[in-house]
């Protein structure tokens, strides 16, 4: 497992060697877990899976540096044909529709008795399309959502409709008399930023292919220049269009594959971590087995590069959290949850085996210890909170509180521990005080709150002591619960308090700005003029310049 977190890193093919010797060490070793052999054997599974894909990732990459120009070339056929095929096949379903709705004489004879016709979109809602029914030249009905201007009167058959953001395919078929026309649609491809609220085909398609490096044009259009391959759509003898691939650069396509190597290992890394767990913590073993495992488990975590997952979801990017107390292990929201969760599960195996207690003045030092700089190590986590441009939306936010309460279970956890053997015999106080407490500095979070960002310097206090209150209660489920509402409290006020500190500094950065220029935007404006200088086709009207 650390082998394929580190392979990783940066997929070559001297990293994954020890990968692939450790999967078949340990599908050896299966027959010899008396149980449970089934997790067993799934964890060697998912790393026999992994090591495959990893194995076809690299092999691709390798190709890539061995001779780009031809795979560059492979790619773009490969893409512009199965651009091509799709397009057929939506060109097949629209005409066959139009043809059926045209040869349906009851829905004929409710459009030209001026009744309700039932008509529905030709597709399926992946590809927004639409279907018109024109009585002698008026529209009478429609269905679905239309991206090109569609009139009565056009040729039958199948045709290619280029405007300045969509390309649509349009179908036509009127009855024999031709009163009726019906006449469906569907969207192709959009330009940015139209492409940007609608749903294209482009968009099913599986390869993240995108219109700047694949455009529909019509038949018509001639020119290849160099890095770029063309391919006809037929319907028949007819050619509908023309698929125009252009090639990427190295750097990005090494880049996205090595970011879609890192993506499906991860999946299967991930159930050979889960199930390793199972195996390694199975009773009777041992709790120096099960910290062995964790620890084992922490560095594959702190080993794979779970920041480069950032574009699969927010929760991998460091700029949405990253705090450097604990290098890999909190750079993102995602490690620091996955470190937690290890902790913590070690600490309750500790805590339920017969270890040798610590003395009471060593007790009572880690009551206050825990009690005294459990609210400041938590702050400092909380500093990792970073609220993105776009706003944080419910997971994150939620994966925030989670992470920070994590943290504060295991702290109260520690203290509690420590406060039985400083207790002694002693009674102890009730939990419900340390929740009360807890909830109580919580409420007074927003009262105290103070622009631009800060909390008196004494609200750390009323936590200090419900942390300290929670330490001197008697162990039992009522102090895991009482833990689990403190540490949720800390949490929820430490993510409210960072996220607002974060939207207080954003508005300062922008009043900053107001009345500077905006080098970014000068940036930006440099670049769009020398891609309008450099265009190979010019620019003929202000629709094809936005």
């Amino acid at each position: 497992m650390v082998a394929l977190a580190w392979w990783q890193q940066d997929p070559e093919w001297w990293r994954l060697v020890p990968a692939v010797a450790g999967t078949v060490a340990s599908a050896c070793f299966v027959t010899h877990v008396r149980r449970p052999r089934p997790i067993a054997g799934l964890v060697a599974a998912a790393l026999s899976v992994a090591c495959l894909l990893g194995a076809s990732e690299t092999a691709t990459l390798e190709s890539i540096k061995r001779d780009w120009a031809s795979w560059s070339a492979e790619e773009r056929e490969d893409r512009a044909r199965r651009v091509a095929e799709s397009v057929r096949t939506v060109a097949w379903s629209l005409r066959s529709a139009a043809e059926i709705a045209a040869t349906d004489s009851a829905l004929v004879a409710r459009t030209l008795a001026g009744e309700p016709v039932g008509i529905a979109p030709p597709l399926s809602t992946d590809i927004e399309s639409a279907m018109l029914v024109f009585r002698r030249g008026v529209l009478v009905a429609r269905a679905g959502q239309m991206h090109a201007p569609v009139g009565p009167g056009g040729a039958p058959g199948v045709a290619i409709a280029d405007g300045p953001f969509h390309t649509s395919l349009v179908a036509r078929a009127r009855t024999a008399d031709g009163a009726v026309e019906f006449v469906t649609a569907a969207l192709i491809t959009s330009a940015p930023p139209a492409d940007r609220f609608t749903r294209t085909l482009l968009e099913t398609l599986p390869g993240d292919i995108d219109v700047a490096h694949t455009r529909l044009e019509s038949p018509d259009s001639s020119g290849v220049v160099q890095g770029e391959t063309a391919v006809l759509v037929r319907d028949g003898t007819t050619v509908l269009a023309r698929v125009h691939a252009t090639t990427y650069t190295e750097g990005e396509t090494r880049l996205a594959l090595q970011q879609r190597a890192r993506a499906r290992s991860s999946v299967a890394l991930f159930v050979a971590l889960l199930g390793f767990l199972v195996v390694a913590w199975r009773r009777p073993a041992r709790t120096v087995e099960r910290i062995v495992s964790a620890v084992a488990v922490l560095l594959t975590v702190a080993t794979a590069p779970l920041s480069a997952l950032s574009n699969v979801s927010p929760l991998f990017d460091p700029r949405s959290f990253f705090a450097p107390m604990g290098g890999p292990l909190t750079s993102t929201v995602v490690a620091l949850m996955a470190t937690a969760s290890l902790a913590l599960a070690v600490l309750l195996f500790a805590l339920r085996a017969t270890l040798q207690r610590p003395s009471r003045p060593v007790a009572i030092a880690l009551v206050l210890l825990s009690a005294a700089g459990g609210p400041f190590l938590l702050r400092d986590l909380a500093r990792g909170i970073t609220l993105p441009p776009t706003g944080a939306g419910f997971t994150l936010w939620v994966a925030w509180q989670l992470a920070l309460a994590l943290a504060g279970v295991i702290i109260l956890l520690v203290a509690g521990s420590a406060g039985q053997t400083a207790l002694g015999n002693r009674r102890g106080l009730s939990p419900a005080i340390a929740v009360l407490t807890a909830l109580f500095s919580a409420l007074l979070a927003p009262v105290l709150w103070d622009a631009p960002g800060a909390w008196p310097a004494w609200y750390p206090v009323p936590w200090v002591a419900a942390i300290a209150c929670l330490a001197l209660t008697r162990r039992g489920l009522a102090q895991v619960v009482a833990a689990a509402v403190v540490a949720g409290a800390g949490a929820s006020t430490l993510t409210w308090g960072a996220t607002v500190r974060a939207r207080l500094s954003l508005a300062e950065h922008d009043i900053q700005r107001i009345g500077e220029s905006d080098l970014d935007a000068q940036r930006l404006l440099e670049r769009f003029a020398i891609s309008l200088r450099d265009e190979v086709r010019p620019v003929q009207s202000s629709e094809a310049l936005l």
